[in-house]
C-alpha cells in the first residue's frame, strides 16, 4: 500500500510537471464571422459605409483581408480594376460668395485619386467612396481572410455587394405657389395645383433650363419680360454667378461647372442689403399682363442638382392661360 501511494504521488507530479510545460491556448476565433448587411446596397457615386464584421467574440485585434471581388454574374474577378485609384474632385477650403469666377471656385477645388472600393483591415468595414463612379453596376460577390492571435480563418461569398445606378440626379427640397394683384401686391387664395416635373440628359451640356408654361403647354417668355425675378429676392442667378443668365423666348438658362459635386454649390447667401438666404431657393413671378387672370402668379422652388447633364425644370401653371 506504501509503494501505491508513493506511484500515485510520483504520477500526479508527472503530471502536472507536463502540464506545467503546455504553452496555454490564447484567443478565440469563432466559425461563426459574418457581415449583418448581407447584401450590402450602394449607388454609384455615392460614399457608402457598411458595419465592420460581426465576430462572435473573437478576440481583437481582428485584421480583415480581401482575398477576391467577383462579378456574380460572370465569376470574373474585379478586384484588381476596382482597387486602382480614380480620380475625384474634392473641397480643400469653403466656397464663398465671394468666388463670383471659375477661376476662384478652381482654387478651391482638388483632384484626388482614391479608391473606389476597400475593406478597412480593422474590422472589415466596406467602404465605397465617390469613385464608385467608375465601378459598373451590378452584384459583387467577396472573400476574405480574417486573422488573431488565435490563427486564420478564410470566407468565401461572405458578402455580396450591390451597386446600382443612382436613383435620382436631382434633390426636391421645396416648392410652393401664389398669385398676387399687380397693384399693391395683395396675395390671394386663387387655387390651381402646383406642378413641377424634371428632365435630365445626363449626357447634354451641364446646364439647367427653367420653363414656365400655361395650362395648356404654352410656353411664357422670359425675353419678353412675362417671367420676372421677385422683388428683392434671389433667382438662380444668384447660385449660379459663374456663367450669365440666358433668357430665350422659352425659358431662363443657366450654365453650372464641371466640379463633380453638387449644385449650387454654394448653401447660403446674402442679398438685398443683408438678408440671408439658404440652399438655393429661387423666386419668379410670372406677370399679370402675361396671362387670363390678370394677376401675377408666383413661384419658389429649390432644387440641389447631384450630377452633370442637362435638366430642364418645368412649371405647369393649371390655373392660368398665356395671353
Amino acid at each position: 500500500m506504501r509503494k501505491f501511494k508513493i506511484y500515485s504521488i510520483l504520477t500526479g507530479i508527472a503530471i502536472a510537471t507536463v502540464l506545467s510545460c503546455t504553452k496555454p491556448i490564447e484567443g478565440f476565433l469563432s466559425d461563426n464571422i459574418f457581415y449583418r448587411s448581407n447584401p450590402f446596397t450602394a449607388e454609384q457615386g455615392g460614399v457608402f459605409y457598411s458595419s465592420p464584421l460581426e465576430v462572435d467574440g473573437s478576440t481583437a485585434p481582428l485584421t480583415v483581408t480581401v482575398l477576391d471581388l467577383r462579378d456574380k454574374a460572370t465569376g470574373k474577378s474585379v478586384l484588381d480594376s476596382f482597387s486602382v485609384p480614380k480620380e475625384i474632385t474634392t473641397f480643400k477650403g469653403e466656397i464663398t460668395p465671394t468666388d463670383t469666377s471659375l477661376a476662384l471656385i478652381n482654387a478651391k477645388l482638388e483632384k484626388r485619386l482614391v479608391k473606389p472600393f476597400n475593406v478597412n483591415p480593422v474590422g472589415g468595414r466596406i467602404e465605397l467612396s465617390a469613385a464608385s463612379r467608375y465601378m459598373p453596376a451590378g452584384t459583387y460577390e467577396m472573400d476574405v481572410a480574417v486573422k488573431n492571435v488565435r490563427g486564420n480563418r478564410t470566407l468565401t461569398k461572405v458578402c455580396d455587394i450591390v451597386l446600382k445606378e443612382p436613383t435620382t440626379s436631382y434633390e426636391f427640397i421645396y416648392k410652393a405657389w401664389t398669385t398676387s394683384t399687380v397693384v399693391g401686391e395683395v396675395f390671394s387664395a386663387v387655387p390651381f395645383s402646383p406642378d413641377f416635373r424634371i428632365k435630365w440628359n445626363p449626357t447634354g451640356e451641364n446646364k439647367i433650363i427653367l420653363k414656365w408654361v400655361d395650362k395648356n403647354g404654352t410656353p411664357f417668355n422670359p425675353k419678353a419680360g412675362e417671367v420676372i425675378k421677385r422683388g428683392d429676392r434671389p433667382t438662380f442667378a444668384n447660385w449660379d454667378p459663374y456663367f450669365p443668365e440666358e433668357k430665350t423666348d422659352t425659358a431662363l438658362v443657366y450654365r453650372f461647372p464641371d466640379t463633380g459635386l453638387k449644385f449650387p454649390l454654394l448653401n447660403q447667401i446674402s442679398i438685398a442689403g443683408g438678408s440671408v438666404w439658404n440652399d438655393g431657393i429661387s423666386y419668379y413671378r410670372v406677370t399679370g399682363a402675361a396671362n387670363d387672370i390678370g394677376m401675377n402668379v408666383n413661384t419658389v422652388h429649390t432644387i440641389k442638382y447631384l450630377k452633370n447633364g442637362t435638366y430642364e425644370v418645368t412649371f405647369h401653371l393649371s390655373n392660368v392661360v398665356h395671353k
